[in-house]
């Protein structure tokens, strides 16, 4: 049976960088990637990937970072005043920090990286980790539930 629009797969997958170095794999979590093929639940590439495939079927995928995390950005590396954390933290350089940022009447988490500080100043890298890097993904089609 060949995987059509509709269908709901189950996936095995392994998502390297570049270097082979491992990001995530389904072996490691124990949980398949899932989506019902034209629903939108994922990204579109993984949905075009699939289609004609079938059970057993094992294929790569390459995600440059526009269709991944996005491209690295300098304008996302900002310099938080000590004045607005609490005076008995003590910043790490890598350390992940988690900001409050308010727009409008909608308050939000953003997770940055320390990247350098000074008494008086702290430089975080709000970009997503991977930003920037093309990530290469190995799948297997394990199953498929057509309605």
């Amino acid at each position: 049976m060949k995987i059509q629009t509709g269908d709901f797969v189950q996936l095995f997958f392994t998502s390297r960088l570049e270097d082979g170095t491992i990001i995530d794999s389904s072996e490691e979590s124990k949980q398949y990637l899932e989506f019902t093929v034209g629903s939108h639940e994922t990204l579109e590439v993984f949905e075009n990937a699939v289609l004609d495939r079938e059970i057993g079927d094992e294929f790569s995928i390459k995600l440059n970072p526009q269709d991944a995390f996005g491209e690295y950005s300098d304008q996302k590396i900002v310099k938080l005043s000590r004045d607005h954390v609490p005076a008995d933290f003590a910043p790490e350089i890598g350390k992940q920090i988690v900001l409050e940022h308010k727009m409008g009447n909608k308050e939000e988490e953003v997770v940055g990286i320390i990247k350098a500080f000074t008494t008086s100043n702290i430089i975080i890298d709000l970009n997503p980790p991977l930003a920037g890097k093309i990530v290469k993904i190995s799948l297997k089609v394990v199953d498929i539930h057509r309605k």
